[in-house]
């Protein structure tokens, strides 16, 4: 059975033990779904929102969980300067597609005043209170965890199918920087990403059509 370590995030101590409470007792999915998610066991840890701490540190722990659920309101119980969607949007400029979601008891507030996708947000008070809800909840959960490691086998799949071509474009190279990137922000995982002479060499290229289009520049400048 696969183990989920779900990270609380939150800066009022009670709501915190009610979230962390709900998630030890929803376990998981203890039979293995039909779209072939493993069954899983949720491993609860917190990070309590205390005055004057930074979002990198609170990012930081973020990303050494499974995933994480954020409360929108972060201002009430500590004296901090970020949202909750603030996190979130760090967490994911920082980590691509980290499964992260904001738990908010105004949803109306988060998408008037926020940019934000609809999907990594859900309702705080309905997630402590109906169970059918919580289940739903912990299925969206576990398929998004899902999704992003199939998501990080194909970017490693197609940085080696790349980087077997002997020729390629300075599209396919961007291409594969992109990527490398991509998993690099995948910790875990960074034995697969490119040496650094291999960035080097893949730069080159970009480096000289940059050249070639500010000598062209130049002359048509002169003329």
């Amino acid at each position: 059975m696969t183990e989920l370590k779900v990270l609380a995030v939150d800066d009022d101590q009670p709501k915190l033990t009610q979230l962390l409470h709900v998630l030890r007792k929803s376990i998981g999915m203890k039979k293995e779904l039909s779209d072939g998610i493993p069954a899983t066991v949720f491993q609860p840890d917190e990070f309590h929102i205390k005055d004057g701490v930074a979002i990198d540190e609170v990012v930081n722990a973020i990303l050494c969980a499974d995933c994480a659920v954020i409360d929108y309101q972060l201002g009430s119980g500590a004296n901090v300067s970020f949202t909750g969607v603030d996190v979130l949007n760090e967490t994911l400029k920082r980590h691509k597609n980290f499964p992260a979601f904001l738990l908010t008891s105004h949803q109306d507030d988060v998408f008037s005043k926020e940019i934000v996708d609809v999907c990594h947000v859900f309702a705080f008070d309905r997630y402590l209170e109906s169970s059918k809800y919580t289940e739903e909840i912990n299925r969206a959960i576990l398929r998004q965890v899902c999704n992003h490691e199939r998501e990080r086998k194909d970017w490693e799949f197609r940085l080696l199918e790349l980087k077997k071509k002997k020729r390629r474009t300075i599209e396919e190279d961007e291409c594969m920087l992109e990527l490398d990137t991509w998993i690099e922000q995948c910790s875990s995982h960074e034995a697969n990403a490119m040496s650094k002479r291999v960035k080097r060499d893949l730069t080159k290229p970009k480096i000289d059509e940059l050249i070639s289009k500010i000598d062209a520049l130049i002359s048509s400048s002169r003329r």
